[in-house]
């Protein structure tokens, strides 16, 4: 199965691909949990965002523990809301995400990273391999905006709508398999623009396939 990027290069093999992204040890700590208090930020969101990269010490993290993240209320679902709730919901969180990216120490990978797991629908993890990959190389000069953040969701957002149908099948696919964590859809799909351009897990997938290991 296969996505079409927002280049419109494919993403070709991807449920195979999120099979070997399964296995990786920082999915199996990070996606499978299912974080407390979901209205705010807590030492263990910082946990789960060092365990994906954030490298966030302890001289800074002070700043983030404890900020409210209830502007973002837990229901929304970035693939599947209208147009229309979308551009009220890009206004309404703009101010607020802009103010925790004020705070010394926090980027927008840092930030997404902390709060993916409490709106796993919503807020993708930005990523700079991900965010260099569908914004431009120069986007990482703008890791302290929040339109660097609401960019990367209208791409994939735009992405996730053009390939729904794929994209369940995929779903479909790995609960049969028995190999999902709890992913959802904007999960997988910006794990795959991830894996694309990460060169270790590109090695690995085309091992794995040389070897036939799904057969």
């Amino acid at each position: 199965m296969d996505i079409v990027r927002h280049d419109g290069e494919l993403i070709v093999h991807a449920e195979k691909k999120l099979l070997v992204f399964h296995i990786i040890d920082v999915v199996q700590r990070y996606d499978c949990v299912k974080p407390l208090d979901s209205g705010k930020i807590t030492s263990e969101d910082i946990k789960l965002a060092n365990i994906m990269g954030a490298r966030f010490g302890k001289r800074y993290s002070g700043n983030l523990i404890g900020q409210d993240i209830s502007f973002i209320p837990d229901n929304l679902d970035l693939m599947t809301m209208g147009n229309q709730d979308w551009d009220s919901c890009k206004q309404i969180i703009k101010g607020p995400l802009q103010n925790l990216l004020n705070l010394h120490g926090v980027g927008c990978s840092v930030l997404t990273k902390a709060i993916h797991r409490k709106r796993p629908n919503f807020i993708p993890v930005c990523d700079a391999v991900v965010v260099g990959d569908i914004l431009g190389a120069n986007s990482s000069k703008d890791k302290k905006s929040a339109n660097t953040i609401l960019l990367t969701m209208e791409r994939l957002r735009d992405v996730g709508q053009k390939n729904s149908q794929t994209l369940g099948e995929i779903r479909n696919f790995l609960v049969a398999t028995n190999k999902l964590p709890d992913l959802s859809n904007l999960r997988m799909l910006e794990a795959l623009y991830w894996m694309e351009k990460t060169e270790r897990y590109t090695r690995l997938f085309e091992f794995m396939q040389k070897n036939q290991w799904w057969v």
